[in-house]
């Protein structure tokens, strides 16, 4: 393959070169993207569960002040 490359006209060259290089940015590219979304998605959910995980605690919390204040929860 590569000995074909000297015998292609100036114009054939140029554009598999354009292409190749084209194809290697875009590989590169999305590559460099893919990490920078992975590491700001899992940022936001972490942010997320950690809000989740608060928010459960903090009604666990209200439930059992409620419960040693004598309210029931229950109404029967």
């Amino acid at each position: 393959m590569l000995k074909r490359i000297p015998a292609m006209g100036i114009g054939s060259r140029l554009i598999t070169l354009t292409v190749v290089l084209i194809v290697m940015v875009v590989v590169v590219n999305f590559v460099v993207f893919n990490r920078s979304f992975k590491n700001r998605s899992e940022s936001a959910l972490i942010e997320k569960a950690s809000a989740f995980t608060a928010l459960a605690d903090e009604s666990k919390n209200h439930v059992s002040r409620l419960i040693d204040a004598g309210h029931t929860i229950w109404k029967f």
